[in-house]
């Protein structure tokens, strides 16, 4: 049986939420982000079961569009996806948004 797939270990930030400034949040500037249904995704942002994360998770972003269309595009093979440069992200590494 096939464990969880890429997006299912993901949670989803809506676009919104991350462009609004936070205090104590990592500004990452131009980047370009794998976007599923107007949401980034951070990678193992799990906070619940075994092994949980308490904080954001991985952003699943590079400043380098190839990368993110070529290595991300992928692997990510969602329907609806879509590679979109985000001037201003403000991300948590930390907690929990």
């Amino acid at each position: 049986m096939p464990g969880p797939s890429l997006l299912e270990r993901c949670t989803r930030y809506p676009i919104e939420e991350v462009t609004a400034p936070k205090d104590g949040a990592t500004a990452l500037v131009d980047r370009w982000w794998v976007v599923v249904d107007g949401c980034v995704l951070g990678y193992q942002a799990k906070t619940d079961g075994p092994g949980a994360f308490r904080h954001m998770g991985s952003p699943q972003c590079n400043s380098d569009r190839r990368v993110v269309d070529h290595r991300l595009g992928l692997a990510w093979g969602v329907p609806g996806s879509t590679v979109q440069q985000i001037p201003l992200v403000f991300w948590r590494f930390d907690q929990v948004a």
